[in-house]
């Protein structure tokens, strides 16, 4: 286990849903700027990536929510580099509440990639040093989080969007994070009004880009109280670009 980071963040009005609780898409910001924070604080942020024409790019995501902050509250994101293998790297995620509670759990897993070839490269020596991770490490945590999801079979629900201008990040295409709101709001209502998500793994297959039209497919399975919902995002000709498994409660 690498070096660990954390960072205090107050939830703010525009980070919350109606019901004034932090939204799924803000917590993933959350995790994904105290990540960025924590390379910066290593010398290993935007700038020293940026020269090497290197970037890291989430590859997979789980969270774990047990409960969502509140509008005002203050808390405490913790996160650590856990292990490199190859081509891929695992981060964890804790948030913590003001009574030191832990209400969100997550990990990540990254590819670092070369932005002009766009393909995976090994994660570099001095990645290991910086991040303080054992380079003999079987990687063993890691390799259990690359099996594949289960995807949709039958398209109950259909939702299409156009990629805008505003989508698009620092590596040149869609944010991560612009997924998972798709996503959500392809949630039928009904199901958002009911029910609350508390765990969801994501799956980024393939990029895509400023203009594209894609479209978001759910599949709903009802168990008592519960709900899984299988979710697939695809561009126009039909290609899947990214996969989701939520559980609702």
């Amino acid at each position: 286990m690498g070096i660990s980071y954390e960072k205090m963040y107050e939830i703010h009005y525009y980070e919350c849903d109606k019901n004034l609780n932090c939204t799924l898409e803000s917590i993933m910001n959350f995790l994904g700027d105290v990540g960025n924070k924590h390379a910066e604080s290593l010398n290993v942020g935007m700038d020293y990536l940026t020269e090497r024409n290197i970037t890291w790019v989430f590859y997979k995501y789980n969270i774990k929510v047990n409960r969502y902050p509140e509008y005002e509250e203050k808390i405490r994101v913790k996160t650590v580099a856990e292990e490199f293998k190859k081509f891929y790297a695992l981060r964890s995620y804790e948030i913590y509440d003001e009574k030191n509670i832990k209400i969100v759990e997550g990990s990540a897993l990254f590819l670092l990639i070369d932005i002009v070839k766009r393909r995976a490269i090994k994660i570099t020596d001095d990645q290991y040093k910086a991040y303080n991770v054992d380079k003999g490490s079987t990687g063993k945590n890691l390799i259990g989080r690359l099996e594949r999801l289960e995807k949709v079979k039958n398209n109950e629900y259909v939702s299409n969007f156009k990629v805008r201008y505003s989508d698009i990040d620092f590596n040149k295409h869609v944010n991560n994070v612009k997924y998972v709101q798709w996503f959500m709001d392809s949630v039928p209502q009904e199901i958002r009004e009911e029910y609350e998500l508390k765990e969801i793994d994501i799956l980024f297959e393939h990029e895509c880009y400023y203009n594209d039209e894609i479209k978001c497919v759910c599949e709903i399975h009802k168990n008592e109280d519960n709900l899984l919902v299988l979710s697939n995002i695809q561009d126009k000709d039909g290609k899947e670009l990214t996969v989701f498994v939520s559980k609702w409660q």
